[in-house]
């Protein structure tokens, strides 16, 4: 190590720095943690396993009522923390309950572009943001621009 280097972890414990103390946890064997701060159970033989693991409130939850989830189900923490699996802490919700309740409906998606029309042959074309930067939007195809005598600013002959 360089002179004068110090670990992060120098003079601290398990039980003073919330760090070292979800390192000490995750060396439980079969359980790790995500980065979104939820933790994951060793579980193969489960029909919605990822790469072998389970995410712990969904296995608490199905172990409760002996069964999988369905795919409109999901498993709502009550207090959301993520890190509390507590079967008195999580709920069985149909997914559109789950949206509601943290107020994200789905939401119509719309159109980032435009709508144009042809100058030539006046046929309704829909144009990206990118495409709009570019210049697009002014003829539908090759033919009506070569029709209209200009190619990229130059004439077509």
């Amino acid at each position: 190590m360089p002179p004068g280097f110090e670990p992060w972890s120098k003079g601290k414990t398990k039980d003073s720095d919330a760090r070292l103390r979800r390192m000490s946890e995750s060396q439980i064997k079969g359980r790790k943690f995500g980065a979104t701060g939820y933790a994951y159970v060793y579980m193969p033989e489960h029909p919605s396993n990822y790469q072998g693991y389970v995410a712990e409130h969904t296995a608490v939850v199905e172990k409760a009522i002996g069964r999988f989830l369905y795919k409109h189900e999901v498993v709502h923490h009550v207090n959301h923390d993520r890190g509390d699996n507590r079967i008195e802490n999580l709920q069985l919700m149909d997914r559109r309950e789950h949206f509601a309740l943290h107020g994200r409906a789905k939401k119509p998606r719309t159109k980032l572009g435009q709508t144009f029309l042809c100058l030539i042959c006046g046929a309704g074309l829909y144009r990206n943001p990118s495409q709009i930067a570019q210049g697009a939007g002014k003829y539908c195809s090759v033919v009506c621009l070569k029709k209209s005598g200009s190619v990229a600013g130059n004439t077509v002959k």
